[in-house]
């Protein structure tokens, strides 16, 4: 398939102080996108339909070259005191102490 045209995102959203997760103002701590590479992001917002497509806010890759019809097992491990964060993928640490925005 062209690149890009498939793919899955993991958002996990801060806790709404008002309105639901919908709401165009939601912010994520983190997104995981899967598609042509594995990217990863943290405090964005904006609607969930542009999330999806993730690649205007997910940019930082953790595998620049991901394969259509494979498993990925993706670990996101968080130092909720420290507001850091670190990505694991396949086992391997792929980023550490990426900072929850």
């Amino acid at each position: 398939q062209a690149s890009g045209s498939w793919g899955a995102a993991l958002l996990l959203y801060d806790i709404p102080t008002e309105g639901s997760l919908q709401d165009k103002n939601a912010t994520v701590a983190i997104g995981i996108a899967l598609s042509d590479a594995v990217r990863h992001a943290s405090g964005f917002s904006g609607d969930l339909q542009q999330h999806l497509g993730a690649s205007k806010y997910i940019r930082n890759t953790l595998i620049s070259t991901a394969r259509e019809r494979r498993w990925y097992k993706i670990d996101v491990l968080f130092d909720w005191s420290r507001r850091v964060y670190d990505v694991m993928v396949d086992d391997i640490l792929r980023t550490d102490d990426s900072i929850l925005r």
